[in-house]
């Protein structure tokens, strides 16, 4: 894993860009694209791409805030991203729809799928 300077880094460009997704309303004025969303692995944004967001990078990101944040926020924040990831919830803000290319919708919405899936197996697998 890189270093913790470099990992802390994108953990705060996550939380920023989630503020930013969250708060936002897709349209056609306002388009998603596959680097502006808050995507949960350790790699920067700017230069993520489908293969890199699967099952393991997730839980590899899940994994680090619980050992940098602890338990606590871990839980808040994968409670935040089920909302988030929410294929509901996605389709209420046209995430997908406002995405310009077909290629980019399609992998917006299959990598959406999986992160919506994966984070509910490790909030489900939390202890109570």
């Amino acid at each position: 894993m890189k270093d913790r300077k470099y990992t802390e880094d994108i953990f705060n460009e996550y939380c920023r860009l989630c503020v930013e997704f969250d708060k936002t309303r897709f349209s056609d004025m306002h388009r998603a694209s596959f680097r502006e969303i808050p995507w949960p692995v350790l790699a920067p944004c700017s230069s993520i791409t489908p293969n890199q967001v699967n099952c393991q990078s997730i839980r590899d990101f899940f994994i680090f805030v619980r050992d940098i944040k602890g338990s606590p926020e871990q839980r808040r924040l994968l409670r935040e991203a089920r909302n988030r990831y929410h294929p509901d919830r996605w389709a209420s803000k046209k995430v997908v729809l406002s995405v310009a290319t077909e290629l980019e919708r399609i992998h917006v919405k299959q990598t959406g799928l999986v992160v919506s899936q994966e984070i509910n197996r490790i909030f489900d697998a939390l202890p109570s």
